[in-house]
């Protein structure tokens, strides 16, 4: 089995280059926000771009991740194909 270095891992891009996702690989067997190592670079609800953590995707659309500031939330694209953090609502 061969191993990839860093600037050949299939990190994933928006056309701006300022968010990014790393592959699925990365979130281990199991695909959970804590036992795996995804991380991402996404943009937060106020605007600035901070480093979270991601799992695999549970729909087409959204990927579960965590941040530290915010907590626990998912990661869509939004109409300029940027990733942005939702956090999750609490009651």
């Amino acid at each position: 089995m061969t191993t990839l270095s860093m600037e050949d891992r299939p990190m994933i891009h928006t056309r701006t280059g300022i968010t990014w996702i790393g592959p699925e690989e990365d979130a281990g067997p199991y695909g959970g926000i804590h036992t795996g190592h995804r991380k991402g670079c996404v943009r937060m609800p106020n605007g600035q771009v901070q480093m979270v953590k991601l799992g695999i995707p549970d729909t087409f659309f959204t990927i579960p991740a965590y941040s530290r500031t915010l907590g626990r939330g998912f990661v869509t694209a939004d109409k300029e194909g940027e990733f942005c953090f939702h956090a999750k609502r609490t009651s």
